[in-house]
């Protein structure tokens, strides 16, 4: 048995984009779409790894406990996308608040506003 029999070479190079990604992403150089990208491959996999465990337990050559597992792992993978998706946006946000930069990347400019009152 190989390596890529185990894991499959898509997963490896996805994990490698994310991690190579997310360290430019905390070196605040704006959005990671390596750690997105490798987001959705792996949400993809394990799609295909959920449908592929339904079709073998239609055929016969699975168990109901093969699918659930499957099931609750895609699951997992969608909520840890979700929430990578949002610690994104947070990092941001924090990043904008760190560097005073909020406003102008919301494109309001307070300079201009009138203070006349009524």
């Amino acid at each position: 048995m190989v390596l890529d029999d185990l894991v499959p070479a898509d997963y490896v190079f996805c994990v490698i984009d994310a991690l190579s990604g997310s360290a430019l992403h905390a070196r605040g150089q704006g959005e990671d779409p390596g750690l997105q990208r490798a987001q959705r491959r792996t949400r993809q996999l394990a799609e295909d790894q959920c449908a592929s465990e339904q079709r073998q337990f239609k055929a016969g050559a699975s168990s109901v406990f093969l699918v659930l597992q499957r099931q609750n792992d895609l699951i997992s993978v969608r909520l840890r996308e979700i929430r990578a998706t949002a610690d994104g946006g947070e990092e941001e946000a924090d990043f904008d608040r760190a560097t005073a930069s909020t406003l102008s990347k919301q494109g309001i400019d307070i300079a201009n506003t009138s203070t006349s009152k009524p």
